[in-house]
């Protein structure tokens, strides 16, 4: 399944100081290949709920 920016994120990247987009383009490299393949690095998983008060 093809991932593709909408229009809005690509504007708001464009906004960005130089520093932040380098962030965000690292950080997209290790999650976009997940969003493609529905298999994420184990450091990217969410952890389940165990045990909260008043749930």
């Amino acid at each position: 399944m093809p991932v593709e920016p909408l229009p809005r994120f690509t504007t708001d990247r464009q906004h960005l100081p130089p520093a932040q987009r380098r962030r965000l383009t690292r950080s997209s490299s290790t999650l976009c290949p997940g969003l493609r393949t529905g298999l994420f690095r184990p450091g990217l998983r969410i952890k389940g709920l165990r045990v909260a008060p008043g749930i």
